[in-house]
């Protein structure tokens, strides 16, 4: 119970709605990306998928990074 004491709900809050608003921008990013080196525009739903699959992988796995972006790159390519 002290925890809770300890905690304050708004910079959590903060952290919750910053991450939030970091997902579509790190989707749009591997958009552009990917729009660039194929020549064509493509759906944002799988790349915001993607990115939220990507960061689940890299929470959970110790290798850093590794896991996500490879996740990212499968779940791209399956488009």
């Amino acid at each position: 119970m002290s925890f809770q004491r300890q905690v304050v709900f708004w910079l959590v809050a903060l952290a919750v709605l910053v991450y939030a608003a970091s997902v579509p921008l790190v989707a749009l990013r591997w958009r552009t990306v990917v729009a660039g080196v194929t020549g064509g525009a493509l759906p944002f739903t799988p790349f915001v998928l993607g990115s939220l699959a990507s960061s689940f992988v890299n929470n959970i796995t110790p290798a850093s990074g590794l896991g996500g972006e490879a996740c990212r790159v499968i779940t791209l390519v399956r488009l």
